[in-house]
C-alpha cells in the first residue's frame, strides 16, 4: 500500500514513467526474495490464492469471511445477528468489517459502504485539485488514495 501510494505521489509531482518502472524493475529481485524465499511469507501468498486447499488452517479466517457473507442472504440477518463474528472471525472488528455489516444488514448496506467509498476516490482528487498549493494537492490526494487502498484491498 505504501509503494501504491509513493508511486501515485511521484507521477502526480511529475515524474517520469520511464523512472518508475526503472525503480519498479530494480526492486523486483529482492521482492521476489523476500516474498518467496521465506516460508510463512509465501505460505500466505498461497492461501490467499486458494484458501480452500486449507480450511481449518491458514485458510480458516477467509474461508469464515465467505461465510459471513453468503449466510447474510439478501436481506441480512439483522442488526448485530451475525454469528461469525463471536468465535470465527477473531478480528471482525477491524480485519472483516464490511463482510460482518454486510451479514446483519441488507445488501443495500453494504452497497452504500462501497458507493460512500466511490464518493470518497472522486470527490476527494476532485476537491484536492483546487487547493491553491502543490503540497496541498498532493496531500488530498495521497489521503484519498491511501483510505481507498486499505478500504479495496480486503
Amino acid at each position: 500500500m505504501l509503494a501504491g501510494v509513493t508511486a501515485m505521489m511521484l507521477m502526480l509531482a511529475g515524474m517520469e514513467w520511464k523512472y518508475l518502472f526503472i525503480g519498479i524493475g530494480a526492486a523486483l529481485p529482492g521482492l521476489a526474495v523476500l516474498l518467496l524465499m521465506v516460508a510463512f511469507r509465501r505460505q500466505r501468498m498461497l492461501v490467499f490464492l486458494n484458501p480452500e486447499a486449507d480450511p481449518q488452517g491458514a485458510g480458516f479466517h477467509i474461508n469464515q469471511s465467505l461465510i459471513a457473507v453468503g449466510t447474510g442472504g439478501l436481506t441480512g440477518r439483522g442488526y448485530m445477528e451475525g454469528m461469525q463474528k463471536l468465535f470465527f472471525l477473531p478480528e471482525a472488528s477491524t480485519d472483516f468489517i464490511l463482510r460482518q455489516y454486510r451479514r446483519g444488514a441488507w445488501v443495500h448496506g453494504a452497497i452504500a459502504i462501497v458507493l460512500l467509498f466511490a464518493v470518497l476516490g472522486y470527490r476527494g482528487p476532485a476537491r484536492g485539485v483546487s487547493f491553491p498549493g502543490f503540497l496541498a494537492r498532493l496531500t488530498a490526494f495521497a489521503s484519498a488514495t491511501t483510505i481507498l487502498l486499505q478500504a479495496f484491498s480486503t
